[in-house]
């Protein structure tokens, strides 16, 4: 585990903080190091609520930091741990339903003497859904973006509509279905096409469906998340919709 505290004669420590989970989320450790990490961080800085701030024998009775619970959950979707990602959607998807401001993301859950409301709290609960769950990686230099979205074991089906990559406003779907899922991307403004690179997280495909057509895809393994992946690329011209078929396991 990483350690959290650095003396004044360079030692390090570990001081227990959730700051555990930061050569992850910046992206800044190996893969190999970063499984042995969020493996530790699931079984010893998550509760009933989720996400806590500080390590103990017993973590149970502690609240847990909303901000705590989206930046693992965030992390868990971008290594490929999507049901501990999920799991902690929900728990910090109970933040607007604490006494203290329905409504409104709290600082901690149970809220107990926390603020009543931080920006901190709702900002990456979207950003652990939008690059978490989604998995929209943005470059709008480049009129592109990554799609790598998942699905949860009980999880059938999502949509994020109309989101804003620079000049680009696009909206996509992601559908289980009996013999597949199907994911739609609509391109609704821009003044080029939109380029996509489409990525099915932890599965060697040869081949994947767009629009009814076989497309050969690239696979290899990701050099920051270590998961196998298969890529196909594509353009979506504005007002256009591509859908793609991937088959199920």
């Amino acid at each position: 585990m990483w350690a959290t505290g650095l003396e004044t004669d360079g030692s390090q420590h570990m001081k227990g903080f959730w700051s555990v989970v930061f050569p992850m989320e910046t992206q800044l450790t190996t893969p190999g190091r970063a499984k042995l990490a969020l493996n530790r961080i699931r079984k010893e800085w998550v509760n009933a609520w989720g996400g806590v701030h500080t390590w103990e024998e017993d973590v149970s009775r502690q609240g847990s930091g909303v901000i705590t619970t989206n930046i693992f959950g965030l992390v868990g979707f971008q290594y490929g741990q999507s049901q501990f990602g999920w799991e902690m959607v929900k728990c910090a998807a109970m933040a607007p339903e604490q006494d203290r401001m329905p409504g409104a993301f709290v600082e901690m859950i149970p809220p107990g003497g926390s603020n009543f409301i931080q920006l901190w709290s709702v900002g990456p609960f979207l950003d652990m859904l939008v690059r978490g769950l989604g998995g929209v990686e943005p470059n709008a230099n480049q009129h592109s973006i990554l799609l790598s979205p998942v699905l949860p074991s009980d999880l059938t089906h999502f949509r994020f509509e109309r989101l804003q990559v620079g000049e680009h406003v696009f909206s996509f779907s992601h559908y289980l279905q009996d013999d597949g899922i199907e994911t739609s991307i609509t391109h609704h403004s821009g003044s080029v096409p939109l380029n996509v690179k489409f990525c099915v997280k932890g599965r060697n495909i040869s081949s994947i469906s767009i629009d009814s057509t076989s497309v050969p895809t690239e696979t290899s393994e990701h050099s920051t998340f270590g998961y196998i992946q298969s890529i196909v690329k594509m353009t979506v011209p504005v007002g256009q919709t591509k859908r793609i078929r991937v088959p199920r396991d």
